[in-house]
């Protein structure tokens, strides 16, 4: 069987702990409040989103890894590195739930507000 890159003795826990919180806000953001009234999409789309979600955090974890294990000493380049490359993660996410939360049904309302009643949208 193979290992599976660990980044802390508590990635199992973390993984299991956020994972349900993260699956119930992504599916939110994309299918709205529909996602908890219908049985059969909430089955669907959590097992679709746990998958990815999945497979992200191992491909995250691996990275990190990487990183952790090319990186000798703790000097103080090391600690500057490891502050940008935290911020630019942080950026990433930050765009793509951005991203996500724009297209989702959950803005929709704003985008309507937005428009204005006397132009005929296209």
């Amino acid at each position: 069987m193979m290992k599976l890159p660990q980044y802390t003795n508590f990635d199992k826990w973390i993984f299991l702990g956020a994972m349900p919180v993260f699956i119930m806000l992504v599916n939110w953001l994309f299918f709205g409040s529909v996602y908890f009234t219908d049985l059969v999409l909430f089955a669907e789309a959590t097992i679709l989103t746990l998958i990815i979600l999945g497979l992200s955090w191992l491909s995250l974890t691996w990275i990190a890894v990487t990183l952790r294990n090319n990186d000798h000493g703790t000097s103080l380049a090391a600690v500057r590195r490891g502050r940008v490359r935290l911020w630019l993660a942080l950026q990433v996410r930050g765009f793509r739930l951005a991203c996500v939360a724009a297209q989702g049904p959950v803005m929709e309302p704003l985008r309507e507000s937005r428009s204005s009643p006397g132009i005929a949208s296209t």
